[in-house]
C-alpha cells in the first residue's frame, strides 16, 4: 500500500524525461544492434523498477546499499587489475558470467551518494578518506576522466558544505598539483591533451576520435539523415558509448541535439527546484550531488564530442550504450526521486502546519 500510494509522488516532468530519454536511447539501439533492443527494453525494466522502488523507501536504505556497492567496486577494481585486459591502454572492464562490467561506473555513483551524506554529517574525514581513495584507483586504472569527474563533484559539495574556507582552499591546491602531476607523469593523460591543443596537426597521432566526432555531427545538418541512416558514424571509434551524441547530431540533426540538451536541462532545473525545500535535510546534499554529477557528466561527453575539451571516455547518461552504465544512471536517479519526494512531503507538512 505505501509503495502503491508513493507513485503519487512521482514527479511527472522528470518521468516525461525519462521518456525522452528511453525512446532516443532505443532509436540509436535499433540502429546500433536490432537483435538487443529487447536486452535494452529489459534493463530500463530493470533501471525503472529500482528506481520506483527506492523513490517508495527513505535516503536511509539509497546510504546502506551504496556503502555495500562502493565496498564491492572496489574490489571489483582491485580485480581488475590483474584479470582484465588493457583496452587503449586502461583496464576498466571485467566479465562475470559472460557480461561486462565497469566498476568504476559502480564507484563513481556510491561514492557521491556516501560523500553527500557525510559532508551532511560533518565526518570530514570519512569524506576526504572516501575520495582520494576513490581517485586514486582510477588513477591507477587510469581513468582520468573519472577521476576528474569525482574532483568536481567534491568541490561543489566543499562549496554548499558548512567547512571552513581554508580547508576548501587546501583542496584547490592539491588538486592543481594533482592536475600538474598528471600532465607532467602521465603519457596517456599528456597526449590527449597535447592533441587537444594542436587540433588538426595531430589527427593521425590521436586525434582522430574529435575530428571524426565533429565531422559527424556537422554531416547530419539541422534535421539530419535519419534514424540508422548515418554515414560518418561508421568511421568512428566508440560511436555508441563515448561518442553517441556525435551519432544523434548526423542522424537527428541539430533539432534532435538541442532536445536532448533542453531534457537534461530540464531534470537539472526540476531537480534543483525542490533545494529550497530540503534545506535540514540529508537530501539537500544528495540532490545536489546526484544532479551534480549528471550535468558534470553530460557536459563533459558532448564538450568532448563537439571537441571542446579533450576526449575523456565518459558516457551519456541513460543514452549511451552499455548496461552498466544505465543501470547506474538509474541508480543515481534514485537519489533525486527520493529527494524529490521528500520537498514533496514538507511541503504538504508546511501547508497542513500553517493552512
Amino acid at each position: 500500500m505505501y509503495i502503491t500510494r508513493s507513485f503519487g509522488y512521482l514527479d511527472k516532468k522528470i518521468m516525461f524525461c525519462l521518456l525522452s530519454f528511453f525512446m532516443i536511447s532505443s532509436f540509436c539501439m535499433a540502429a546500433y544492434a536490432p537483435a538487443s533492443i529487447f536486452r535494452h527494453i529489459f534493463l530500463w525494466g530493470i533501471g525503472i523498477s529500482i528506481t520506483i522502488y527506492m523513490h517508495s523507501k527513505d535516503s536511509g536504505l539509497l546510504y546502506k546499499v551504496s556503502r555495500i556497492l562502493f565496498i564491492i567496486s572496489i574490489f571489483l577494481i582491485l580485480f581488475t587489475y590483474f584479470k582484465s585486459s588493457a583496452i587503449k591502454g586502461s583496464k576498466r572492464w571485467i566479465s562475470i558470467f559472460g557480461l561486462s562490467l565497469q566498476p568504476s561506473e559502480l564507484l563513481k555513483s556510491s561514492c557521491i551518494i556516501l560523500t553527500s551524506k557525510y559532508i551532511f554529517q560533518s565526518k570530514h574525514l570519512k569524506f576526504f578518506s572516501t575520495y582520494f581513495l576513490s581517485i586514486a584507483l582510477l588513477i591507477k586504472q587510469p581513468d582520468f576522466g573519472s577521476a576528474l569527474l569525482l574532483l568536481s563533484i567534491m568541490m561543489i559539495q566543499l562549496f554548499i558544505s558548512d567547512i571552513k574556507m581554508s580547508t576548501v582552499l587546501i583542496f584547490f591546491i592539491t588538486a592543481l598539483v594533482f592536475a600538474i602531476f598528471a600532465i607532467l607523469y602521465l603519457p596517456h593523460v599528456r597526449a590527449r591533451i597535447l592533441n587537444f591543443i594542436y587540433g588538426n596537426k595531430s589527427i593521425l597521432e590521436g586525434g582522430y576520435q574529435g575530428f571524426m566526432s565533429v565531422q559527424t555531427i556537422k554531416s547530419g545538418g539541422l534535421f539530419g539523415l535519419g534514424i540508422g541512416k548515418g554515414i560518418m558514424k561508421r568511421y568512428l571509434p566508440d560511436a555508441y558509448s563515448d561518442f553517441i551524441f556525435a551519432v544523434i547530431g548526423e542522424e537527428l540533426g541539430t533539432i534532435g541535439c538541442i532536445y536532448l540538451i533542453f531534457i537534461f536541462l530540464l531534470l537539472s532545473f526540476i531537480s534543483f527546484k525542490n533545494n529550497a525545500k530540503l534545506h535540514g535535510y540529508s537530501e539537500y546534499y544528495l540532490n545536489i550531488s546526484c544532479t551534480s554529477i549528471f550535468i558534470i557528466q553530460t557536459w563533459i561527453n558532448i564538450a568532448s564530442a563537439l571537441w571542446i575539451i579533450p576526449t575523456k571516455g565518459i558516457t551519456l547518461p541513460f543514452i549511451s550504450h552499455g548496461g552498466t552504465s544505465l543501470l547506474i544512471s538509474f541508480w543515481t536517479l534514485s537519489g533525486i526521486f527520493i529527494s524529490s519526494r521528500k520537498a514533496q512531503f514538507s511541503r504538504e507538512f508546511l501547508l497542513h502546519k500553517y493552512y
